[in-house]
């Protein structure tokens, strides 16, 4: 998951998903979510980025993209909260930039992890 420390969509995002992480909900067996902040900007809110996501709670490991944002542009982020799923053999499962509810994350993750799709 791309977030911008700045970004409305993003900072709802990451209040909706740790909300329902806290009322007992569960990422499936198997699933890591990993974030990358990108898009740093010491003159916009929640700077720096790390004590925006302590003080949300966030449970994720968290990258730092560089100044270049060059993760970013490698994983093809078009916006933000982009989203980038990834088979456990490392293959691209889908990607896509905008908002997911926390019930629509636990259908895809279903869907992605349906038997036979990978």
């Amino acid at each position: 998951m791309f977030l911008a420390h700045w970004c409305p969509a993003c900072q709802a995002e990451v209040v909706e998903l740790t909300g329902w992480l806290a009322a007992g909900n569960n990422l499936p067996e198997g699933v890591d979510l990993l974030s990358v902040v990108t898009l740093v900007d010491s003159n916009r809110d929640n700077y720096p980025p790390s004590q925006w996501l302590a003080d949300e709670g966030w449970p994720f490991p968290v990258l730092v993209d560089s100044a270049d944002n060059e993760i970013a542009a490698a994983y093809g982020q078009a916006g933000t909260p982009f989203w980038v799923f990834v088979f456990g053999d490392g293959t691209l499962a889908l990607r896509g930039s905008g908002r997911i509810p926390p019930e629509g994350l636990a259908e895809l993750f279903d869907q992605l992890l349906a038997p036979g799709e990978g």
